[in-house]
């Protein structure tokens, strides 16, 4: 009997336990009943906004609204009460007006209004789980999970990192991944920092190259200081297409990312661009016209006489390259001078053995050709190119060609150099021979084309071995060539006329060949040349034979073609 009791006792503490517990969920749930627990519950409610009791007031963004701290303390979680004023306050603010009133409502009633407005439930599940409210925060993320669309993926993936809302988080995550080629920059641009690094260090392969590219700023520095122990690798990683951050960033004018890389330890000389061409980062940029990126770099570090694997171009070949009269042209001018102050071999040589000043000539950059004769002692000023040409003969095929000229082609002039109207200012030359450039340069034996151009297809009379420019003025048809050199220069004599080459050949001889009855006349009547010189034409027969050929015998023949009437002195 007295076992049998005990277990009546047993079985009626269970009973009420359970009575309790249906009185509560009944309550819980908003079932009417009479019990304790439901009075208790609906008593609260009333409560809700309500002076009645209230000991304390709830400080929203635009409003103070009565409160019970008895409530505060049964729903648990976070509040920081303020004593310090006329009452005792509890702050809940942070968000809008909206979100925090109906924080306070739920406190109360339990009740989530607005639960298909997925706007403001990233805001709610944010304040709740800034409250330490579990309870709310589970209801916001399973109401948020029913929402997730492509439309609200970055939206609810925002709230669920902020909230460590993990599960949610997972799943907005992998809608946003199988939409990630729709994914806006304007919708990625209203994520905040720290939740556009964890999506980009999760879907990308280059997260600090498409912080760069997305102009976040502040998202490419969290991933610089989340990796110091990588750092360096990291600025000097190269994405898909080749490029690096430093580049990336220089490319939209990002100087203070920029310098934040260099100090990172970013190499302003890595190789960039497709893996088959890759080229220093400033020869990369200054191919693209991004001068005030290969400034930068200039400023940096760069090492101004690098030059290609393929062409030998140093910087100063490329950007004299760029021409004359354009829009970046003071940019340019500007970065010449910085280069020029950092360079050791302004005079280095391309591939095709042409310094800054042949380039400056072929592309007609008359402004930058200009500067460089600023410092003519740093330029080898006869230096010759593989076909054997000095600056100096380029000048005056410039000066005095046209577009009648078939060798401009040949040398590599650029297509626009005689285009001009009206023509060019005759400049070049003279300024050359003021710098100290040899009249009476010769010319040697290694006119056998360069890289792009080919002689023999010219079908043009190019200098011949040991011709002077003087000759070969003459010999190229360039009359107002050698009529210019003819004329004494500022310090400089005039281009010897007794001259020979390795034929025997004066510029008499070359002038009457070819037909320039201007300067033959000046040669005959001003410059005295002797009309009875002989040369050597040599005749490629089986045995070699030598053919003296003098002047009046090349006068009968421009007579005889040209009926040239030649009046006595």
């Amino acid at each position: 009997m007295e076992e049998l009791r005990k277990d009546l006792r047993r079985l009626q503490s269970r009973v009420s336990e359970l009575q309790n517990e249906n009185s509560v969920l009944r309550a819980t749930l908003g079932k009417e009943s009479t019990s304790f627990c439901s009075r208790l519950m609906e008593f609260v409610k009333q409560l809700h906004l309500s002076d009645q009791f209230s000991d304390i007031k709830l400080k929203t963004p635009e409003r103070l609204f009565p409160g019970h701290k008895f409530v505060l303390s049964a729903r648990g979680g976070l509040w920081s009460f303020d004593s310090g004023g006329e009452f005792e306050t509890v702050e809940i603010t942070g968000f809008t007006q909206s979100v925090c009133e109906a924080l306070i409502a739920w406190v109360y009633k339990g009740e989530i209004n607005r639960s298909e407005d997925a706007t403001f439930l990233c805001e709610f599940i944010n304040l709740a789980k800034l409250h330490e409210l579990t309870d709310l925060v589970l209801q916001c993320e399973f109401l948020l999970g029913m929402l997730l669309t492509r439309s609200t993926c970055t939206q609810i993936y925002e709230a669920a990192f902020t909230a460590k809302a993990n599960c949610l988080l997972e799943r907005s995550f992998s809608i946003l991944s199988e939409a990630w080629s729709t994914i806006s920059t304007e919708e990625l641009d209203k994520l905040s920092p720290q939740v556009l690094c964890s999506i980009l260090e999760k879907q990308s392969s280059f997260p600090l190259h498409d912080a760069i590219k997305l102009d976040r700023t502040d998202v490419a520095v969290l991933l610089l200081e989340a990796n110091p122990v990588e750092l360096r690798m990291l600025v000097n990683l190269l994405d898909q297409p080749g490029l690096s951050p430093l580049y990336l960033a220089l490319q939209r004018d990002n100087f203070t990312l920029a310098e934040q890389l260099i100090r990172c330890g970013a190499d302003p000389n890595l190789l960039i661009g497709p893996s088959v061409n890759k080229q220093p980062t400033g020869h990369f940029a200054l191919l693209n016209n991004h001068f005030t990126a290969v400034r930068f770099l200039v400023d940096h570090g760069y090492e101004v006489d690098s030059c290609l694997k393929d062409s030998q171009a140093t910087l100063l070949h490329l950007l004299v390259a760029n021409g004359s009269n354009n829009a970046h042209e003071s940019a340019q001018l500007d970065l010449a001078r910085a280069i020029l102050d950092k360079s050791i071999s302004v005079s280095a040589p391309d591939g095709n053995g042409r310094t800054p000043l042949h380039i400056a000539l072929l592309h007609n950059s008359k402004a930058m050709f200009d500067l460089l004769l600023e410092q003519p002692e740093r330029f080898d000023l006869d230096a010759a190119d593989r076909l054997g040409c000095p600056p100096l003969w380029f000048a005056l095929v410039a000066d005095f060609g046209d577009t009648s000229t078939p060798s401009s082609h040949a040398y590599g002039f650029a297509d626009q150099m005689f285009s001009d109207d009206p023509p060019l200012s005759r400049s070049y030359a003279a300024s050359l021979i003021r710098a100290g450039a040899d009249v009476n340069f010769r010319f040697g034996s290694t006119l056998n084309g360069d890289d792009n151009h080919t002689i023999e297809a010219a079908g043009y009379s190019f200098p011949k071995d040991g011709d002077t420019l003087l000759m070969a003025c003459a010999r190229c048809g360039l009359e107002s060539g050698a009529l210019f050199l003819l004329q004494p220069q500022p310090n400089c004599s005039a281009a010897a006329v007794e001259s020979t080459n390795v034929s025997g050949e004066t510029v008499y001889h070359l002038a009457v060949e070819s037909k320039l009855r201007t300067l033959s006349h000046c040669l005959a009547t001003v410059h005295r040349a002797d009309p009875n010189q002989f040369r050597i034409r040599t005749v490629t027969t089986n045995e070699p034979n030598f053919t003296k050929v003098s002047l009046n015998s090349l006068f009968l023949q421009l007579i005889a073609t040209s009926c040239y009437e030649l009046k006595p002195l």
